[in-house]
């Protein structure tokens, strides 16, 4: 195992392999992707050299700030005391990294004698011999009352949408007019709410842990946990529908309930993914 794991973009190969070169020249054992084994389980070899590695030098750019697999490989590094972040152009970090001391390799010459590459040179000894550091404070953003109303306009949504479901239902939504009808979607907004609570609380977590400080970063893991849900409710209905469920039904009243109960199973499989996924997340 390398004592210098490096994590980039695909596009910044060419100045990554000089820096590779540069820094194996100076007696650093250097791992970077170009030695991942062709064929092998890459996913799992990437995750045992990213633990293994003394530090993790990650190369930020405008290409690798909008990788998905940078950013992971980064907080991971962040999390275990061992990220060094190094700029190569005028783009900033990624979200959630940059308040962090970077080293500017931005009018790097490729050359090892160069004034910065000696920098990173004396900065890549002294975090070596000093081991692996605490991982800053990151900043604690207000997300809990944003999440709440989050989880309170799409449950009163859920509760319309569960009602509208039933009026194509003409039996079933023949007793509900006026207050029964928002007694009606009144209690399905509740039930809705007690669902997404925990789908709620994994987004809170998830970008906490991502060090991002906007609310708006809330709406990618809420609706994308409820974007699994749906899929999975689908493929229920689906299922159901091809079974020949409720064929003495018609055709308006079928897709009403088809839409009830996708509703329904919709956030019940995103409440179960969001509790499994604070499960796995938290530490033992």
């Amino acid at each position: 195992m390398a004592g210098l794991f490096i994590s980039y973009a695909h596009e910044d190969k060419p100045f990554v392999a000089d820096l590779a070169h540069a820094l194996t020249e100076a007696g650093h054992a250097v791992w970077w992707d170009r030695a991942l084994d062709v064929g092998g389980e890459f996913r799992l070899q990437l995750q045992a050299e990213l633990d293994a590695a003394a530090l993790v030098l990650v190369v930020w750019s405008e290409r690798s700030r909008v990788s998905r697999f940078v950013a992971d490989e980064a907080d991971l590094a962040l999390t275990q005391g061992k990220l060094l972040p190094l700029l190569i152009d005028r783009a900033r970090p990624a979200l959630g990294f940059g308040g962090l001391h970077a080293i500017d390799l931005s009018t790097w010459s490729r050359t090892a004698d160069d004034a910065g590459f000696a920098g990173l040179l004396k900065v890549v000894d002294e975090r070596l011999g000093a081991g692996a550091q605490p991982p800053p404070p990151r900043p604690r953003a207000a997300l809990v009352r944003p999440a709440l109303h989050l989880i309170g306009a799409t449950a009163i949504a859920t509760g319309v949408a569960q009602f509208t479901a039933l009026q194509a239902q003409a039996d079933a939504a023949a007793g509900h007019n006026g207050w029964n009808a928002l007694a009606f979607v009144a209690q399905h907004a509740v039930l809705a709410a007690v669902l997404l609570l925990p789908v709620g609380a994994y987004a809170v977590q998830r970008v906490r842990t991502l060090g991002l400080a906007h609310w708006k970063a809330l709406l990618r893991p809420f609706f994308g946990t409820l974007g699994w849900g749906l899929l999975a409710a689908v493929l229920l209905v689906v299922m159901a529908l091809a079974a020949g469920a409720s064929e003495e039904a018609a055709p308006m009243a079928r897709l009403g309930q088809a839409v009830g109960t996708a509703l329904l199973a919709t956030l019940v499989v995103a409440a179960l993914l969001a509790l499994a996924r604070l499960a796995w997340r938290t530490p033992k």
